[in-house]
């Protein structure tokens, strides 16, 4: 049967050979078991910042100037919130509540991107961005919506994942935290490798591979 994928995603066809758009074809056939997974690059069109005008805000802190700001130039957030931490700059709760604060106020557009994945089949997106462009544009569009972290949702994340095709609403759940619960912000390495030992996470994963 010949799948026609949507315009939006359109690029998965065109950075393809025949096999992979074979294999696209055949994922788009059973869109309920599809779960996009998604990173930093697809809020940017919605005006969200870069990992670097993180990075940069940080520095800009009157409190970075107890660290070595030239040395990071150019370096990602987990580096500079480390070296904040490391130099007693500021407290873990604040930091994390400041970077939250950073992304609150900026609600770009929402791009066709962005209203495709609301509509996913699956009604189920994870993402690693701390923002909510995604719960934007699903209100936008009328589309019920849950925010899900698993710092702080985490049944409700794992009922999400049990089952393929029970979600009454979309699930957007923020693998790194969201800013609508800045304690939940995982950037600095004890917060990933707090993450990455968690039996929450592990849970999570295992679901979604078991389960799509």
């Amino acid at each position: 049967m010949a799948i026609t994928l949507p315009l939006e995603l359109a690029w998965l066809g065109e950075r393809a050979g025949a096999s992979t758009q074979t294999d696209a074809g055949h994922l788009f056939s059973r869109r309920h078991l599809m779960v996009p997974f998604v990173g930093a690059g697809i809020s940017r069109g919605a005006r969200q910042p870069s990992s670097q005008d993180l990075a940069a805000h940080m520095l800009s802190w009157p409190e970075a100037s107890a660290v070595l700001a030239s040395s990071l130039a150019g370096a990602d957030p987990r580096r500079v919130a480390d070296a904040l931490l490391r130099n007693e700059c500021v407290a873990r709760e604040d930091l994390l509540e400041r970077v939250a604060e950073f992304f609150r106020p900026i609600h770009g557009p929402a791009t066709s991107v962005l209203k495709a994945l609301v509509r996913t089949p699956s009604r189920l997106v994870f993402t690693l961005n701390y923002d909510l462009t995604l719960e934007h544009a699903a209100q936008e569009l009328g589309v019920g919506v849950r925010s899900l972290t698993l710092g702080a949702d985490l049944s409700d994340a794992l009922t999400a994942l049990a089952a393929r095709f029970e979600r009454a609403e979309l699930c957007i759940c923020h693998l790194h935290g969201s800013v609508a619960v800045p304690q939940t912000l995982v950037l600095d390495s004890d917060g990933h490798n707090e993450l990455a030992s968690s039996d929450g996470y592990h849970q999570a994963f295992t679901l979604l591979l078991k389960n799509f």
